[in-house]
């Protein structure tokens, strides 16, 4: 195979050729990184972690089109006698060598994703494009144009992975007291601080960090044979791909950044926009779609009258609806979020029925076991009866689930006394977050701003309460400047509601950026939204992969209905456009799952 030289000139590492006395050139240490040969080979079908009817399905039907490739890297590139990290690519090859650009990068987010089956997931759900809308055939021409490469970051999935451990239990924080109760703020700090120091443990974890991963990505787009690098990032992702334009703004080609993460601004800026971001979506979104279909969700007809209901709950059930934060990134999840606000009210009625009926003068542990069997019975009748939103076509199997899933979520809204747990995982997102920036380490301006969320978003404000880079070393790194990225055409990706790379934070990143484009969905709180399966996110996004300069500044796209709202309007027949799948159902199925991937 054909060994590629180049070099690392542009933002990356210089090394200079130093004279010795005999007039003789250094041998330059990163030459065995630069001159490695690429070598592809049979992807193992379960590397992905999974091994099913789909994924055999999927290794048969792209037969050697489908390859995997194992790259070396030096753990630190200032220093690359101290070692090496593997890198862990998968590729799907272009069917129509003559028409290829190049590769397509992709990265989904964090940071801590595993984007290994990124190029995968993609290229199966374009794979089923219609050729006979414009839409469609311009997504089988993008299949066409592109080698579609998916990668483990460094210190993440398939690649040389970061784990931070210890054998000391975490202490517990009692979600049933007060947030600003002294002992849990304690125990979050110490766990907070627990965390910081079993990744301190690790010798790999000052080398995990963005700029280390852009490296790795021009590395890679330098052994692939490209000339530029092509990429789409999410959330993390484009942070990371803002980083490798600043680094080598020369060598940007087509570069996608969906919800934004602005490098223009400290990284912990947007951990602290989250509760605001969230309850803004909850107020905003999903309140008012929760009225507009009492019939379904059994909640009432007010977005008012279902928050009074919220702020009635017995503080267990508050704390124990917590999952809101997760169920906020994805539209697809809008009727999950909506049918766990109902499964906390079904909860706070049962929990208030229990704990009348409970025997009184018993020991807490016996009557806190009294009032956990009778809810489990509270359960198991309902589940009978269907009884959680009564009627013939309502959310009640949604709920359900959702009830069983905070009840044991939460150790029976904390009614079973919680094990202690030793620390064992891979901290990709702590350490490249604590890693990549300048974090305010102030006890006090960390309180001051959790109390803060507390008033103004008390369902999302734990989110606060994760915050490791208070008992961290500080970055270093420096982040690229953002007037770096300024001649670039890149193109972003954002919408309004988007309550995991906050709006504000993408467009004030916009604002700074002349030469980038911006495709904007008011009204949408969907996190990630391309492939949005819409004739307007979807065919200028494509358009702008291919080539194509688009003709706005800013393209702004009308925000698909929800679920039930869609449901609504299918009846009417409002929705009847031609779809650019030839099997709508299954690519919506496709592409959800490839969203999953990402993290926000």
């Amino acid at each position: 195979m054909r060994r590629i030289l180049f070099s690392l000139a542009g933002g990356a590492l210089s090394v200079g050729a130093l004279t010795g006395c005999g007039g003789s050139e250094d041998p330059d240490p990163l030459a065995p990184y630069r001159t490695q040969a690429v070598n592809w080979f049979a992807c193992e079908p379960t590397i992905l972690g999974a091994d099913t009817d789909i994924t055999r399905g999927i290794w048969k039907e792209l037969g050697d089109r489908l390859q995997c490739s194992y790259l070396r890297a030096p753990m630190d590139w200032g220093a690359p006698e101290k070692g090496d990290v593997t890198l862990s690519l998968m590729r799907v090859v272009s069917a129509q060598p003559q028409l290829r650009r190049g590769s397509l990068l992709a990265n989904p987010g964090g940071p801590g994703g595993d984007g290994l089956g990124d190029a995968l997931s993609l290229y199966r759900a374009y794979a089923g494009s219609n050729p006979d809308t414009a839409l469609g055939k311009m997504q089988l021409q993008l299949l066409d144009s592109y080698d579609f490469i998916g990668f483990s970051p460094r210190g993440m999935g398939d690649s040389t992975p970061i784990v931070c451990s210890g054998n000391a239990f975490k202490r517990p924080t009692d979600h049933t007291q007060d947030l600003l109760d002294p002992v849990n703020l304690d125990n979050a700090l110490f766990n907070a601080k627990y965390v910081a120091d079993a990744c301190a443990k690790n010798p790999l974890t000052p080398h995990i960090h963005t700029e280390a991963t852009a490296r790795d990505m021009d590395l890679m787009r330098e052994l692939l044979g490209d000339e530029k690098l092509n990429y789409i990032g999410y959330s993390y992702g484009t942070w990371l791909g803002a980083w490798y334009a600043g680094m080598y703004p020369e060598r940007v080609g087509r570069m996608v950044l969906d919800s934004v993460w602005p490098l223009s601004e400290p990284m912990e800026a947007r951990l602290f926009d989250l509760p605001r971001a969230r309850q803004a979506a909850h107020t905003d979104i999903l309140l008012p779609y929760a009225a507009r279909h009492d019939s379904y969700f059994g909640l009432g007809t007010s977005a008012a009258g279902i928050q009074a209901q919220i702020d009635r709950l017995d503080w267990r059930v508050q704390r124990a609806l917590d999952p809101l934060g997760g169920a906020i990134y994805s539209r697809s999840d809008s009727d999950k979020y909506v049918a766990t606000i109902k499964a906390g009210t079904w909860l706070d009625a049962a929990l208030k029925s229990a704990e009348q009926a409970a025997p009184q003068g018993l020991p807490p542990g016996q009557r806190n076991a009294a009032i956990a069997q009778a809810m489990e019975q509270a359960m198991e009748h309902a589940a009978e009866s269907k009884g959680f939103v009564p009627g013939p076509t309502t959310a009640n199997a949604l709920v359900q689930e959702q009830v069983a899933f905070l009840w044991n979520e939460t150790g029976h809204l904390w009614l079973t006394p919680a094990r202690g747990t030793s620390y064992r995982a891979q901290e990709g997102f702590r350490v490249v977050t604590c890693n990549d920036d300048i974090s305010d380490t102030s006890l006090t301006a960390w309180r001051g701003r959790y109390e803060q969320a507390i008033l103004n978003a008390p369902l999302f404000s734990s989110v606060l309460l994760d915050n490791h880079c208070l008992f961290w070393n500080p970055p270093k790194i420096h982040k690229p400047a953002i007037e770096r990225l300024r001649e670039l055409p890149i193109l972003l990706i954002q919408d309004e509601y988007d309550s995991a790379t906050p709006a504000p934070g993408a467009l004030r990143m916009f604002d700074l950026l002349p030469r980038a484009q911006l495709i904007y969905v008011p009204g949408e709180y969907h996190h990630a939204l391309y492939p949005y399966m819409d004739n307007c996110v979807d065919l200028a996004a494509t358009r702008y992969l291919l080539g194509e300069t688009l003709e706005q500044r800013q393209i702004n796209c009308p925000a698909l209905p929800l679920e039930q709202d869609k449901q609504t309007l299918q009846k009417s027949g409002a929705l009847a456009t031609p779809s650019a799948y030839r099997d709508p159902e299954q690519a919506e199925r496709l592409i959800r799952r490839y969203k999953r991937s990402i993290h926000p």
